[in-house]
């Protein structure tokens, strides 16, 4: 009986090796989400970075191409241009590349905050804690905030600034960033906002501007 047992447990074992080692059988990898695959793409002659984040690629630098206005106080490669929503529809993009889409920017943050959404509330917003792992380590004013950026993500999000329309200058470089998504002409914002001395990150969905002269900085994505 006893030789029968072990017997029966070899061949168990024998079984379990052989499942394992069929590559048929094995799960995949879940998608990257921390900003290890990276890579480029060129639009209109310049190459921009670009990081894998879930199902998603985005490009991790602000876009720089013709037109836009640049923020005087904010300069350098990764903080681009803002441009209005007329510049930004003409942009030619190569093939699967496009402009976000709101449910784009939903998906985004989802890799880090699976509660963040926008169905059942007018201005969503994310916690300081997801959003840090989209924001760039070194562009944003720290004040009194209890996280610190971390851009786990790769996402690289650059505190740029945005662009007033009512005075025609730029406003909040080190404090705020905003991106444009179809195709509602609104804006997708990453504000560091003081309150009694304590700052918190947000991640939050602006109001729809047809505005022709308001200007907000570019990311593409296409899916994986």
């Amino acid at each position: 009986m006893k030789k029968t047992l072990i017997l029966l447990a070899f061949i168990a074992l024998i079984s379990c090796k052989k499942s394992d080692s069929n590559p048929s059988e094995l799960k995949p990898l879940p998608p990257s989400t921390d900003g290890r695959k990276t890579g480029t793409v060129n639009i209109n002659g310049i190459e921009y970075s670009t990081v894998v984040i879930g199902n998603q690629t985005w490009t991790s630098v602000n876009y720089n191409g013709n037109g836009g206005m640049v923020n005087p106080k904010a300069t350098g490669d990764n903080y681009g241009k803002h441009y209005t929503y007329k510049e930004a529809q003409a942009i030619t993009l190569p093939n699967g590349w496009r402009l976000p889409s709101e449910n784009d920017f939903v998906e985004l943050m989802r890799n880090y905050d699976g509660t963040y959404g926008y169905s059942n509330t007018t201005t969503p917003y994310s916690n300081d804690f997801q959003v840090i792992d989209l924001m760039s380590k070194s562009s944003w004013v720290i004040q009194g905030n209890k996280y610190l950026p971390t851009n786990k993500s790769g996402f690289n999000a650059i505190a740029a600034g945005t662009y007033n329309v009512t005075f025609k200058y730029f406003v909040q470089e080190g404090y705020q960033t905003g991106f444009w998504s179809l195709p509602y002409y609104r804006p997708f914002t990453i504000t560091n906002e003081f309150t009694n001395g304590v700052g918190i990150f947000k991640f939050s969905r602006g109001f729809s501007t047809d505005n022709a002269e308001a200007r907000y900085s570019i990311r593409f994505v296409k899916p994986n």
